[in-house]
Parts: C-alpha cells; sequence; structure tokens
C-alpha cells in the first residue's frame, strides 16, 4: 500500500524552459508480500479460530526522470514515468518536489511506491545543514484529523561527499480505513551532484478491515540511480 501523498493542489509554474535540465534513470526492484489474518466464528463451520491468507508480487524495470526547474514555492518540479517488466508502469506525470520529502503530483494520474521514494529526496536543499542537529540526524514531522507523519534522518558516514543515510518514517491514517505503515529505509546520497544514488526501502502496512481482520503488507523496494545527463553517477 503506498504511502498517502499530501493533498493534490495545482502545480506552481516552473518559469524554466521547455527541455529538461537534467535526465535521471534508476533501475528498480519492487517486492509486495501482504497476509490477511481473519477471525472465523466457526458458524457454518466446525470450529471458530483464524484464518490466514498470503499473496504477493515483484516487478523490476526503470525509473526516468526530468529535472524541469524550480517553481516559485520552491519546490523543484520534474516529470517522472515508469517502464517495467510486468504490471507497473507508469505514463509520465509531472510533480513537485520539496526539500521536507513532501509531493505533490497532477491530480488523478498514477504514481507508484517506488517512483515516491525517488521523489521524496529530489527537493532542493533535502540535505540542509541547518536543521541537522545533535548526532547527524534530522526529522519532520505533520499531524492532521486525517493523518500522522514522522520522518526521521540520519547521516552515519560521509566517504567524499558520499553520504550514507538512514530513514525511519512512520504514518498513521486516521479513521474507519486506516492503517499504520513504518519505513526502514537506507539511502546513499551523492552530495556533490545533490541526488540519491541508491535507495532500499522496507515498509511494512498494517490496516484493520472488519472486527478480527486484519492486513499486513510488506513492500521492498531498492532503486539505483543507472545514469545522470550531468555525468557520472
Amino acid at each position: 500500500m503506498a504511502l498517502a501523498l499530501a493533498p493534490v493542489v495545482a502545480l506552481a509554474a516552473a518559469g524554466g524552459p521547455a527541455k529538461p535540465l537534467r535526465h535521471l534513470a534508476y533501475s528498480f526492484t519492487y517486492t509486495e508480500t501482504s497476509d490477511r489474518t481473519q477471525h472465523d466464528s466457526g458458524i457454518g463451520g466446525p470450529a471458530s479460530g483464524m484464518a490466514d491468507s498470503k499473496s504477493g508480487s515483484s516487478d523490476k524495470g526503470e525509473i526516468l526522470v526530468d529535472i524541469m526547474g524550480a517553481a516559485k514555492d520552491a519546490s523543484l518540479v520534474v516529470s517522472i514515468s515508469e517502464k517495467a517488466r510486468d504490471t507497473r508502469s507508469a505514463a509520465p506525470v509531472t510533480c513537485a518536489a520539496f526539500s521536507n520529502t513532501n509531493v505533490i503530483c497532477e491530480n488523478g494520474k498514477k504514481v507508484n511506491d517506488e517512483e515516491l521514494a525517488v521523489l521524496r529526496l529530489l527537493g532542493a536543499k533535502f540535505i540542509n545543514t541547518d536543521l541537522i542537529y545533535e548526532k547527524n540526524h534530522w526529522n519532520f514531522g505533520w499531524t492532521s484529523d486525517q493523518l500522522d507523519r514522522s520522518v526521521d534522518f540520519t547521516v552515519n558516514a560521509n566517504d567524499n561527499n558520499m553520504l550514507k543515510i538512514t530513514e525511519a518514517r512512520v504514518e498513521k491514517v486516521k479513521g474507519a480505513q486506516g492503517y499504520t505503515a513504518t519505513l526502514d529505509g537506507k539511502i546513499t546520497y551523492n552530495l556533490t551532484k545533490v541526488v540519491p544514488v541508491a535507495i532500499d526501502e522496507d515498509t511494512t502496512t498494517r490496516q484493520s478491515i472488519g472486527m478480527g481482520d486484519y492486513d499486513t503488507a510488506r513492500t521492498q523496494i531498492s532503486l539505483t540511480l543507472e545514469s545522470d545527463s550531468l555525468g557520472g553517477n
């Protein structure tokens, strides 16, 4: 299950050139497993108990990112698309990536979890030394009537401006169809070129879908920067 986006609104005009300023290509692998646990009352059957069903899917392919320019609200405007081996291909969509990992995309268009994994880290000043405090740590948090979200980053190593970062993200969507998603991530970030070059995310989402009925999904995503129009990776 995808982590919820911020409310989708009209994107600010980029005011930049029609052609991309930069083109990035990431390879990705995606795996999802789902485990549904359901209470069986025993009515019409031999005995009450718990019924368990499992399912899963996987895919791999390429994510293409065209960086178009900066918007008036300080976000980075990008076009992103996906070419997958099986079912996860996605047509180009324009999105705004903010430094606090928030992402806003065109209303009604498909954006996959693996695309969001890249988009969240593309905002200008994602690495902002003004926010980093003790033990190379910084965090963001949001709360509302519908959603609580917290995200924490820690820089564990800096090898010639190649940062090794861990991420811990928790999102709680409230209401009858609410769920809790917990993400553990590892990021390699090129500080010189200001882009992530490797991303690994492991997300567990647990949702109650009725009395004694739970759906637990685990999503594992791995991305690697394969090419950069500015050279190298």
